[in-house]
């Protein structure tokens, strides 16, 4: 029996260690013959760009569980190609019959001047969003990369089993490109299967209800399509001012009580504009239920919130990770408590950390090219229990760091560089 870690890589890979050891259980390419590595150079950022979303994986399918990847390649001649793979989670074999191969159409008709797509093009979308398992289904998101001509969004779903598309749906865009991935976060379901998405750059389609900026609800029954947006910002007067507010990931909140004793089911979100959102989820409409101007540094939200114990906390590019609680089913107009220190870069994804509601640690990763691990007392995060930098000699020093969430299990916590895995623990 082992504790796995699993990894996935810009170069289509994907790897099983021991999570205690290191040793590797397992390793398998997802590139086919002669093929390369998808590239994210055009938008600016050098390396591969494979895999750029996060896997999932349902222990109940396969033999031993399955872990859901998307990878995209280029082949010999020089054709995009992306693929939908599912990994027997102790072997990283291939199961039912897969890969597939990632194809849709839809014959939606467009409102852009030059019109939708009607094809998915693998060579101008990127899968940088989670993936989504929800009751046997498969979710995934793709959008519109920088040398895109095409300002869209595409959403899929697909039977977990067969890995058979079930349906897709495409939101149309504003602008010419939208780079807009839920900043990595996955796709957002509540308890009712119903499942949400911060859109970025969206204008009105009359065919699928999408409006930009915006928290759209999708159905997830027989069909993909828009049930109800909440239009948060103005839609060109924001993407004009390269200010979407639909940047970061949508974050659903637990049931809410407000103080006439009314329950709120509610998600909250950020982006580009330095606001924080709330809507209700029951009755989405274009005033949502809150806003908190200019709560959040100007750079804009590039991450996910965090919850914990009726507080959500936010890590905004150069700003502090801020902490807003939540009384009688609103957030507080100002922070609560926030760090001392401000995080460059994107910003930072925090992560909670608790034993049920006792000692509750906030962890966060200040990017740079030495990255610092930061452990803040979630309750006052003025308080910092712990950083990376602070032993002598460098003892716990990382390599150069990304914004990519901390991983907290087993007494562990696992924080993902550039090349490798760092793996802190107690001391012995």
């Amino acid at each position: 029996m082992h504790d796995v870690l699993y990894i996935a890589t810009g170069h289509g890979s994907v790897y099983a260690f021991d999570a205690a050891s290191g040793a590797v259980l397992w390793h398998s390419s997802l590139l086919g013959s002669a093929e390369t590595p998808a590239s994210a150079s055009s938008c600016g950022q050098p390396g591969e760009a494979s895999i750029a979303s996060t896997p999932t994986i349902d222990r109940a399918r396969g033999p031993n569980g399955a872990i859901y990847v998307v990878a995209a390649s280029v082949d010999g001649g020089g054709n995009s190609v992306q693929r939908l793979h599912a990994l027997d989670v102790t072997t990283g074999a291939e199961l039912f019959g897969g890969p597939a191969a990632i194809e849709a159409s839809t014959g939606a008709a467009a409102t852009r001047s030059g019109g939708l797509p009607t094809r998915f093009d693998p060579a101008q979308y990127n899968a940088q969003a989670g993936l989504l398992m929800l009751n046997g289904q498969l979710y995934a998101s793709w959008s519109a990369n920088c040398g895109s001509s095409s300002g869209s969004v595409w959403i899929m779903d697909f039977d977990a089993t067969t890995l058979a598309l079930n349906s897709s749906l495409i939101l149309q865009e504003t602008s010419g490109q939208n780079r807009n991935a839920a900043s990595g976060s996955g796709l957002a379901a509540d308890a009712a299967g119903n499942i949400y998405f911060f859109d970025g750059n969206a204008s009105p389609n009359s065919n699928q209800g999408a409006a930009g900026n915006a928290f759209l609800r999708l159905s997830n029954s027989k069909s993909l399509s828009v049930l109800g947006s909440s239009n948060v910002f103005g839609t060109l007067r924001g993407s004009a001012g390269d200010a979407e507010a639909a940047w970061g990931g949508a974050l659903i909140l637990p049931d809410l009580t407000d103080s006439s004793g009314v329950i709120w089911h509610l998600a909250v979100g950020a982006g580009k504009d330095a606001s924080i959102y709330v809507v209700n989820r029951d009755s989405l409409g274009a005033s949502g239920y809150q806003k908190l101007d200019g709560a959040l540094s100007s750079n804009g939200v590039y991450g996910m919130p965090a919850y914990f114990n009726q507080t959500v906390y936010f890590g905004a590019a150069g700003d502090a990770i801020k902490a807003f609680a939540i009384r009688g089913a609103r957030l507080s107009s100002s922070p609560s408590s926030e760090t001392s220190t401000n995080f460059g870069g994107s910003g930072a994804t925090p992560s909670i950390s608790a034993n049920g509601m006792a000692n509750a640690i906030l962890w966060a990763v200040e990017n740079g090219d030495t990255a610092v691990l930061h452990a803040y007392d979630a309750a006052n995060l003025s308080r910092e229990l712990y950083n990376t930098s602070q032993a002598a000699k460098g003892r716990d020093a990382l390599g150069s760091g990304n914004f990519i969430a901390p991983l907290v299990a087993n007494g562990k916590v696992y924080v993902g560089g550039k090349a490798n895995v760092a793996i802190f623990g107690l001391l012995k």
